[in-house]
């Protein structure tokens, strides 16, 4: 078929329109993939839920970001009551921390409880006898019970002479006694006592004086196994106080005796008043 010019011109306005109305599809279906864009892809803001990952075998686990990692413990003093349960620990006082209850129940300063010279022991083994001495020497005079009284003789005899044994002794050893809080204690102490006795009679009496004899020479052993022979430096002075340590556990259990004498006798009085039968005077077992 041959083509004309005239069918020529006549066929560009055809052409146009095709490529136009091409151009016209190819658009609008570019600009319906761009609106439908957000539907079919999730928007950049929107997370979702992240699933915990497993750890790979062999690795070991890894604590959850939220949590710290923990952190070695600080080493800290143990308290007294943690110390109280352990090995060697020292045992809860019941005194303020640094003292240490001393006889007649005084508690003693750092002084008190420091190192004596023979001086200071000096003065508190003569403390110890004058005290019972005093005693002794009121008893003889008040007390209403012979078995009392029999104690008390014995007392003033044996502390008169362990005083002249010691003085002999501090003599030869030119050691003059000298006063120090242990001594100064033992004498107040010994002061409490007699102050004790003074407005009591009778029976009454006699047991206020046993019950002091009892404390009394408990608290003197205390004193010279604890105080006095480690403290010590003159080997005649040491060996003096074991001497007297014997004499003055002899004394003690002697107390002891009588004490419960007097207690026995007051739990089996008779109705009325009636005294029960004396029991025979028993020995003292030598030694003072």
């Amino acid at each position: 078929m041959r083509f004309t010019r005239k069918h020529t011109v006549s066929a560009i306005p055809f052409a146009l329109s095709a490529l136009l109305a091409a151009a016209a599809c190819g658009g609008g279906n570019g600009n319906q993939q761009q609106a439908r864009a957000p539907e079919s892809m999730p928007p950049e803001t929107t997370s979702t839920p992240t699933q915990p990952t497993q750890p790979m075998p062999g690795a070991p686990e890894s604590m959850p970001p939220s949590n710290p990692p923990p952190t070695a413990p600080t080493a800290t003093a143990p308290s007294t009551s943690e110390q109280m349960g352990q090995p060697g620990a020292p045992a809860p006082s019941a005194t303020s921390p640094g003292t240490q209850p001393q006889p007649g129940g005084a508690t003693g300063s750092a002084e008190m409880m420091g190192p004596l010279t023979d001086e200071q022991i000096a003065a508190v083994t003569d403390a110890i006898d004058n005290g019972e001495l005093q005693q002794a020497q009121l008893a003889q005079q008040k007390a209403k019970s012979q078995e009392v009284k029999r104690f008390a003789t014995q007392m003033q005899k044996a502390h008169m002479d362990m005083k002249r044994t010691d003085a002999a002794l501090y003599r030869r050893l030119k050691i003059t006694p000298q006063e120090s809080m242990l001594s100064t204690q033992l004498q107040n102490d010994m002061k409490q006592m007699m102050d004790s006795l003074k407005d009591k009679t009778g029976s009454d009496f006699d047991k206020e004086y046993m019950d002091n004899q009892v404390k009394a020479h408990t608290a003197a052993l205390d004193v010279i196994d604890n105080r006095l022979l480690p403290n010590a430096k003159d080997p005649q002075i040491k060996a003096d106080l074991m001497t007297m340590r014997t004499h003055v556990a002899g004394h003690l259990k002697e107390a002891q005796r009588v004490q419960a004498t007097l207690q026995s006798g007051s739990d089996q009085m008779q109705p009325g008043g009636a005294q029960p039968t004396p029991a025979p005077t028993q020995k003292p077992g030598g030694g003072y």
